[in-house]
Parts: C-alpha cells; structure tokens; sequence
C-alpha cells in the first residue's frame, strides 16, 4: 500500500511541476516514483518503515537534482546564442545609430527597421552621435558591439 502513496504522490509533484516555474518539484516526484518502484518491488525486505522509505526519498532527491537538472534545464532553456563567428548574419554589416552611444551608456542602432541595443566595441572610443553608419563587429545575444565605419578610398 505505501507504493501507491509514493506513486501518487511522485505524479502530483510531476505534474505540479508543469504549472510551476524552477525545475524542482519534478526531481521530487522523480524521488518518489523511485521510491515507489523500490517499496513495490522488495514489498519485504528493508522498504517495511516509512523511516527507510524518507531516507530513500531524500537520497534519491539530492541525487536526482545534483545529476539529472542540468540536462533538464538545457533541454527546455535552450542555451543562448552568443556569436563569436565572422560569419554571423549581422557581423561586418553597416547600420545608422538611432540614439548616441557613449562608452557608459549604450544607444540604439537600425537594422532592418528594429532598433538593436548597441555598445561601442572598444571602450575606449569616442560617442558616436546619432545619425553615424557603423559597422557591426560583433554580437552578443541582443545587443551589437559597434565601431564607425571606415571610410574607403
């Protein structure tokens, strides 16, 4: 009778989990549905007390938080889009600053009619007041790091 308890109980916490943010509850219902399969499997052995059965369930807790989150967590994040390639889409592009961009403060930039976060790619440079074409030297999520375009010839 006591898997039923913990089996019940590792599907509430399971789908609990669904209408709660924090990857948590999950590794708890997955402690108990263990639990559950031990006390149903070895009805006789040392799964008689309830004690052995709270010890078990905490161990396999821990255990599957320690083991088991970061792959549960990368699988429904996703992970984040850092681009370090010169062959980005956006990298070498020419763009208009929408809003100044000082070395402290980040401004706005234009690409295809969406305003981008933008910073100076080298800290060290000058603002570059609104209205300047830049050139995209790199992104970084959601923001570009820019320097003014060169002039050719």
């Amino acid at each position: 009778m006591y898997a039923l308890y913990w089996l019940y109980c590792g599907i509430a916490l399971i789908l609990l989990e669904l209408i709660t943010p924090g990857f948590v509850l999950m590794f708890f219902g997955i402690a108990a549905v263990i639990v559950a399969l031990l006390s149903w499997i070895l009805p006789d052995s040392f799964m008689v007390g309830w004690g052995a059965q709270w010890w078990l369930f905490g161990l396999f807790s821990i255990a599957s938080i320690l083991f088991l989150r970061k792959y549960v967590k990368a699988t429904f994040t996703g992970e984040s889009n850092k681009s370090d390639s010169p062959s980005d889409d956006v990298t070498g592009k020419t763009v208009v600053v929408a809003s100044e961009i000082t070395s402290l403060l980040p401004g706005k930039v234009e690409l295809n009619g969406v305003l981008w976060k933008a910073q100076l790619a080298d800290p060290s440079d000058n603002p570059i007041p609104a209205g300047t074409p830049v050139e995209i030297v790199k992104r970084d999520n959601i923001t570009l790091l820019v320097k003014i375009k060169q002039r050719e010839g």
